[in-house]
């Protein structure tokens, strides 16, 4: 049975993993306070595209603003004691997985070896403060991300991230605009959810 706090990948997962850093964040236009943070892999040639919603958006605003007060923030000094202790930073971070539109993330402490499960935007947000390295699984980044173009003007997201209130929206939507295709393809995953 799946535990949501304590995680163990296996040592497949752990080698076949890409390292993927933060590109930029994006508010979505009719997104209800959504923003989209873009994730590439070393060669800019992929991105893992992750929808937050608003009270996260802001928080990674903040921290990509530079403003000066998120040095006094709770992750900020939690991070700075805890990479006072270390030589290098212990933490990092692994997507191996995708369950009912939420990627499954673990926190795995380098030292101890002891890991947790982390939301994806959390892992985020401690990669951008803390320089905590971020990987996702080989395989399913191939599954999940989408080719990275600097000169796009959107941005695409798997519809197996979406939580289900979204995808019944977008399902509403697509039937309203006669894209069939796309409705049936919210359809199947609806019903993979149940």
């Amino acid at each position: 049975m799946y535990n949501p706090t304590s995680v163990t990948l296996s040592l497949n997962q752990m080698v076949n993993r890409t390292l993927l850093h933060f590109y930029d964040l994006q508010q979505v236009v009719e997104g209800e306070g959504m923003a989209v943070v873009r994730m590439l892999d070393e060669k800019e040639e992929r991105s893992l595209n992750v929808v937050v919603d608003e009270a996260m958006c802001a928080q990674l605003m903040i921290r990509t603003s530079c403003n000066p007060e998120s040095k006094l923030m709770l992750p900020e000094v939690l991070l700075g004691m805890l990479s006072q202790q270390a030589e290098i930073q212990p933490l990092e971070a692994t997507v191996y997985g995708i369950r009912g539109g939420r990627y499954l993330v673990m926190l795995l402490n380098r030292t101890t070896l002891h890991s947790m499960a982390i939301r994806i935007s959390d892992a985020i947000l401690l990669h951008i403060i803390g320089n905590v390295p971020f990987y996702i699984e080989t395989q399913l980044m191939a599954k999940q991300c989408t080719e990275f173009n600097r000169e796009a003007q959107g941005v695409g997201l798997p519809i197996n991230t979406l939580d289900t209130p979204r995808l019944n929206d977008l399902l509403k939507k697509a039937i309203s605009d006669e894209n069939y295709e796309l409705a049936a393809h919210v359809r199947d995953e609806l019903r993979q959810r149940r």
